[in-house]
């Protein structure tokens, strides 16, 4: 049907390729498996989802090792077939043992597929599948190959050792049947779901120069970005790989950065590709204990591994794409006891148990005097936090007998507090409110000044009433800039602004984005309430400042007419 592969080095994949397409024009003739026609079967079979699978088992010696087929599983698939032969004391002197490739986008229909593979002049003969069929993982098949390769004598060996290392195979571990010295691992991978990754790990060979790098992690494949990947010594692997001394381990180390649009669920069963300078390349599977998720939590890390992360042409989409999963990521806000109140004094509760104590010592001495109107609406973690939120709650709530309604809302992340107020306000009824964040601790003055900011709130307020808490004793003067995480407004308003405003890690960064959300700010005449700012709410490190910064920028770029 076709001109076989004159030289091993030919492009294997577009030659099978070349078959199948041939073998479509025969999918409307008749199927027979008749007995006279069977030449052998098929014992093993490894198939992925790129379509291509690895086969072995045994045929006739006279028969041909490469030709376009029809595989019959239920249905018939075009197919092509690229094998090479080898020697089996088992068999009959006029058959030979075979191994290679299979052409088809296939996958067994069970356990107990009754598989046929048809060829030849008219599809007449016919190789069948062994009942049950071994089904086996594509590294299973490259080390069988592996274990009979030196013994194989067809003329597509080199042709089946070269599709092993081609760029376009994903087979993991081939390292060992590569044909030559390769060593590579990852020791980490971190994805951020909208960007992609940053790994760092080693790779070399003592005989061939490493290029470039690509990852594939589920169906996706990522492709390492030249100007972000960069080498480092690695001196550690001179004790296990004597022979790759010298200058060799100076540059073994890489990091490198792989962008793509990845999400959650496809971060499963990622494969590092090392491709060498000459195109072959090795494929390297990721342990999972190495995988991780870019997060707040994980600042420090990235920096280690890419300590010029903020200065890099891409950041901006990096904070973007943090600020997307930090959104993603909020969770649900379930009530523990909902009271109704009109004018909602919403308190995110702090981690932190010294805090904890804390602000609800304060909260006790104000609330003899709130106003008949309002009422106290918490949000707790539902972490480490929550037993003495809950014990300290109920202690407030009904043992002390204070008469103000207060509601209890338990989340997973309370430093995001502004964004999972718009559920308890809705929950609790109210058209007004007063919000204070994490990390905000407010004297008896600055309580006062809060309230009095609540109940100047209107309906038709075109931005939050934001209040300065300062401990200064001199005020220094208000700025745009200052944070807002203590303001009172319309519970209306707020809920319609919120989907614009962007999430920010620690949960706050400047005015929190209500400027470029349209929200006109208003404040008091007062410079600022006195209180105190807690550890809590900060961002943490250097890095998740410069995050927010990017995602306040990018916000007010949109924003600007």
């Amino acid at each position: 049907m076709s001109d076989s592969l004159a030289q091993p080095e030919d492009d294997l994949l577009r030659h099978l390729d070349h078959l199948r397409s041939e073998s479509t024009r025969l999918l409307d003739t008749p199927l027979q498996a008749r007995g006279e026609f069977h030449q052998g079967f098929i014992e093993m079979a490894a198939p992925d989802e790129t379509g291509l699978a690895w086969i072995s088992g045994w045929m006739p010696r006279s028969l041909p090792l490469e030709f376009a087929a029809v595989l019959l599983d239920r249905r018939k698939i075009p197919a092509a077939v690229a094998l090479t032969a080898y020697p089996r004391e088992d068999l009959p002197p006029d058959a030979h043992a075979v191994v290679g490739v299979l052409r088809a986008d296939w996958q067994p229909s069970g356990p107990d597929a009754e598989l046929f593979l048809f060829f030849g002049e008219g599809l007449r003969l016919h190789l069948r599948g062994v009942t049950p069929l071994q089904v086996v993982g594509p590294p299973d098949a490259i080390r069988h190959f592996e274990g009979v390769r030196a013994k194989c004598t067809g003329a597509l060996t080199a042709s089946l050792m070269r599709l092993i290392t081609s760029a376009e195979s994903w087979v993991p571990e081939t390292g060992n049947a590569a044909g030559f010295p390769s060593f590579a691992a990852v020791d980490r991978l971190l994805v951020l779901p909208g960007f992609g990754c940053i790994a760092g790990g080693w790779a070399m060979s003592p005989v061939k120069q490493v290029a470039r790098f690509a990852l594939r992690c589920g169906g996706r494949v990522l492709h390492a970005d030249p100007s972000a990947t960069y080498r480092r010594p690695r001196p550690d692997l001179l004790e296990s790989f004597p022979g790759c001394g010298g200058g060799m381990t100076d540059g073994a180390g890489f990091v490198a950065v792989f962008r793509g649009p990845i999400i959650a669920a496809e971060f499963v069963d990622p494969i590092l590709k090392v491709v060498f300078a000459d195109g072959t390349s090795t494929n390297h599977a990721v342990p999972a204990p190495v995988l991780g998720r870019i997060g707040h939590s994980a600042m420090d890390e990235v920096l280690g591994l890419l300590p010029s992360l903020p200065y890099e042409a891409f950041f901006p989409e990096f904070a973007l794409a943090m600020g997307r999963d930090v959104a993603a990521r909020l969770g649900t806000v379930d009530p523990w006891r909902v009271a109704p109140t009109p004018h909602a004094v919403v308190v995110a509760l702090p981690r932190d148990r010294s805090d904890l104590f804390l602000v609800l010592e304060e909260i006790r001495h104000l609330a003899g005097g709130l106003p008949a109107a309002a009422g106290f609406v918490f949000l707790a973690e539902r972490g480490a936090a929550r037993a003495d939120a809950l014990a300290l709650f109920v202690g407030l709530s009904e043992g002390l007998g204070l008469g103000v309604p207060m509601s209890l809302f338990l989340v997973d992340d309370v430093e995001q507090a502004l964004h999972l107020a718009g559920d308890a306000l809705a929950a609790v009824g109210a058209d007004r409110f007063l919000f204070v964040g994490t990390g905000v601790v407010l004297s008896a003055e600055g309580w006062r000044a809060a309230l009095a900011a609540l109940a100047a709130v209107g309906p038709d307020d075109p931005g939050p009433r934001v209040l300065r808490v300062t401990s200064d004793a001199v005020a220094s003067p208000r700025r745009e800039e200052d944070p807002a995480d203590v303001f009172a407004w319309s519970a209306e308003r707020f809920r319609a602004v919120l989907p614009d405003l962007p999430t920010f890690l620690g949960g706050r960064h400047g005015d929190n984005g209500f400027r470029a959300a349209g929200a006109v700010r208003m404040g008091p005449a007062d410079d600022g309430i006195a209180g105190e700012r807690t550890g809590g709410g900060r961002t943490g490190s250097v890095l998740a400042g410069r995050v927010n910064a990017a995602i306040a920028t990018q916000r007010q770029r949109v924003a600007a007419p």
